[in-house]
């Protein structure tokens, strides 16, 4: 493990298959244990908690075995994200369909670090950037800071 990524996994496949398994009705089994365990009033009012987010993220790690693999590529995918990526290809990307009368920010902005550089493309409070994690993961990432923004639409 790299940071928050991994780099080398013995089974990639029975990885996939976890990931791909993750249940919610487990998890929120685990949650209500904890908040029994943990939370003194849990037992006193009798109530069961309702599970839910206010904010997610979701990022597609691909992982090169060799570092000089991802740079050419990595080029190439920056580029064509700075010079074609336009406010309403962001947008239609979220599911919306612009309006004249939206008032939020829509935009991209590409920064070089010590890690790597990464573009940003957001909306709003939800963004999608891409980035070359220690020049070895090509990483994708989605950000949601308002879930509710996914069940609106633009005015």
């Amino acid at each position: 493990m790299m940071d928050n990524a991994f780099i080398n996994i013995d089974d990639w496949g029975k990885a996939q298959k976890m990931s791909n398994n993750l249940s919610i009705e487990k998890l929120h089994k685990r949650l209500n244990a904890f908040a029994e365990k943990y939370c003194p009033v849990y037992k006193v009012f009798k109530q069961k908690y309702h599970w839910s987010i206010m904010q997610c993220e979701y990022s597609t790690d691909i992982v090169f075995k060799k570092q000089e693999a991802l740079k050419p590529l990595y080029d190439q995918l920056i580029a064509k994200a700075i010079h074609s990526v336009k406010p309403e290809n962001i947008i239609t990307f979220l599911g919306k369909k612009m309006h004249g009368k939206y008032e939020g920010e829509t935009g991209n902005n590409y920064h070089v670090r010590i890690e790597g550089s990464r573009i940003k493309h957001s909306m709003g409070k939800v963004s999608i950037k891409m980035y070359d994690k220690f020049a070895h993961i090509l990483r994708i990432e989605t950000i949601v800071n308002n879930v509710t923004f996914l069940n609106t639409t633009l005015r």
